[in-house]
């Protein structure tokens, strides 16, 4: 994290990535009261956290997650989804900072992240115990955005908890109405991809670097990481690898491609 220049919007998605799983391993070793291994998650938070932080007061991002969210911009609701997965490690999460996120996420066109924060928003709500028609209309508007978005790892984790909590939720059929061809122009409306990242994606999702990419787009190679670091900031994704994941879920990835990445490089 250079001190020079903007910060690297993708960095922000890798930290809240990185968060996450710190707060997924909390709960499991909470769970076989481990508390060797929460301490060890929630050293590294701390640290992952003190730098969101920093980074935050740079760009003028007030405290709290409801706060940061209350006008939203993609800089405000990765720092609220930071603070979130850090809370939700101590088991402190609010379900009302959750479903503010929520509808941040919204508000800026980012529909995947808006699921996601509305199932650890029900999630929450359930921990807490509270109205289970909360926490219903929670986990059903996030079922039916990942549905939408075919992000079947996502709908795993509300189907499990709607199961164990015993919820019927609001669902469709995510394949829709038309079949998979239109799925994925949907998809790409729906998350807010241009035209040029769509290609650029595909090419991602093919294994092409962001020189590569250049070269065969004709752009220049920054040109080519600023579409990249868009991407992932739309999709969710730390890195290129989740990114292909998500681009193959989403039908994305489809279509010919130019020649190989060996043919524009050799």
């Amino acid at each position: 994290m250079g001190s020079t220049g903007p910060p690297d919007p993708s960095l922000a998605s890798l930290a809240a990535s990185g968060l996450r799983v710190e707060a997924d391993l909390a709960v499991r070793a909470r769970a076989r009261q481990d508390q060797a291994a929460v301490e060890d998650s929630r050293r590294r938070v701390g640290e992952v956290l003190g730098h969101v932080e920093r980074i935050a007061g740079m760009l003028g991002v007030p405290p709290g997650v409801e706060n940061a969210v209350a006008q939203p911009t993609r800089d405000r609701a990765m720092a609220a989804l930071c603070r979130a997965e850090a809370a939700r490690l101590e088991a402190r999460d609010d379900p009302a900072g959750w479903l503010a996120l929520a509808d941040g996420f919204d508000a800026i066109g980012r529909p995947y992240p808006a699921a996601y924060a509305r199932y650890r928003g029900g999630a929450a709500i359930l921990r807490l115990r509270g109205g289970r028609k909360e926490a219903t209309t929670a986990l059903s508007a996030a079922h039916v955005t990942a549905a939408r978005l075919r992000a079947e790892p996502l709908l795993a984790e509300i189907d499990l908890l709607a199961r164990q909590a015993r919820l019927d939720l609001v669902r469709i059929d995510g394949g829709g109405a038309d079949g998979t061809d239109g799925t994925a122009g949907r998809a790409a409306a729906d998350l807010e991809l241009t035209a040029r990242e769509v290609e650029v994606l595909r090419l991602i999702a093919g294994g092409w670097s962001n020189q590569q990419i250049a070269d065969t787009l004709f752009i220049s190679r920054k040109t080519a990481s600023v579409h990249a670091s868009h991407i992932f900031d739309k999709l969710g994704a730390a890195n290129r690898v989740e990114a292909a994941a998500i681009a193959h879920r989403l039908g994305l990835d489809g279509g010919p491609l130019p020649p190989g990445p060996e043919a524009v490089s050799g």
